[in-house]
């Protein structure tokens, strides 16, 4: 294997499944992605990829190159990192990972973040995948649920998720069967189900739900619609005076939070810095 730019490339291609994306991931122009392609299957005298209108799907030989080059592109990513935060200053880039559902409360604090370290470039990343730290996709995550046990991780608790039940405006009655009775129960969302969602599709009848969402993020904004009754984070409810907690914090709607870290960049300054930032909020 003589050419290294022609096999990152033609990985890259395997991981996205299409030039333009691999083009996107490696900021070349999609023209080099398929000239450096066509370039490695000729050199090798094998087809790595059969193409298609979607893009190209991997031949035996192709997902051999992928097993093959996945650890070295790991190992890369992991000596680029370890290099690059070899400083004790909290400056560069810092990716958090976090569920899309504590987005508007982690942003205010976020927010605060940067003001005191005012030379780091933050990210927040906000999807329920599961981010390879090991790749440098993320430097920090909060993750939920089951505490991680994963090899090279660092896991630290960030405290606990609260959920309860809100609903728009000054809101009273006798139980909370009667509320869900009076105005419904927000439900649906794909992906994850925490304990919340779960308790919601084993004890509110589908004829209570009110209306469903697709989204963890779009409960919120339903509740100040008016649209039903919604569990929500209870530490997210409270930036929102005119919402009325019609149930408190159950047991079972309260989940476990994990702060995540790779061994390699655990002790640097801007991840022990965030690490720290975390632990208040969620303490």
């Amino acid at each position: 294997m003589q050419n290294w730019d022609e096999i990152k490339v033609a990985f890259h291609v395997a991981l996205q499944g299409t030039a333009s994306g691999a083009a996107a991931k490696l900021g070349v122009h999609h023209a080099t992605v398929i000239r450096q392609v066509d370039a490695l299957e000729k050199r090798l005298g094998v087809k790595l990829f059969q193409r298609h209108g979607r893009g190209f799907a991997l031949t035996e030989a192709g997902q051999d190159l992928l097993d093959s080059v996945g650890d070295i592109d790991a190992r890369l990513a992991q000596l680029e990192t370890r290099l690059k935060a070899g400083n004790d200053s909290v400056d560069g880039e810092l990716i958090v990972t976090s569920l899309p559902v504590l987005s508007p409360l982690l942003l205010v604090h976020m927010s605060a973040f940067r003001q005191r370290y005012p030379n780091i470039r933050l990210t927040l990343q906000s999807e329920t995948r599961v981010f390879q730290m090991e790749r440098g996709e993320a430097h920090v995550a909060l993750r939920a649920g089951a505490e991680p046990d994963m090899p090279d991780y660092v896991v630290q608790r960030a405290g606990i998720l609260e959920f309860a039940a809100f609903a728009p405006g000054p809101q009273k009655f006798a139980t909370f069967e009667a509320a869900i009775s009076a105005l419904g129960m927000i439900g649906g969302t794909t992906g994850p189900q925490g304990p919340h969602r779960q308790w919601i599709k084993g004890n509110v009848p589908p004829e209570a739900i009110s209306f469903v969402v697709q989204s963890e993020v779009d409960v919120l904004p339903a509740v100040q619609a008016g649209l039903g009754i919604g569990l929500l984070p209870v530490a997210l409810a409270a930036r929102f005076p005119e919402l009325t907690m019609i149930q408190p914090p159950l047991p079972e709607w309260t989940v476990d939070l994990w702060m995540v870290t790779h061994v390699d960049l655990n002790r640097t300054a801007k991840v022990q810095a965030m690490t720290r930032h975390l632990k208040t909020l969620f303490a």
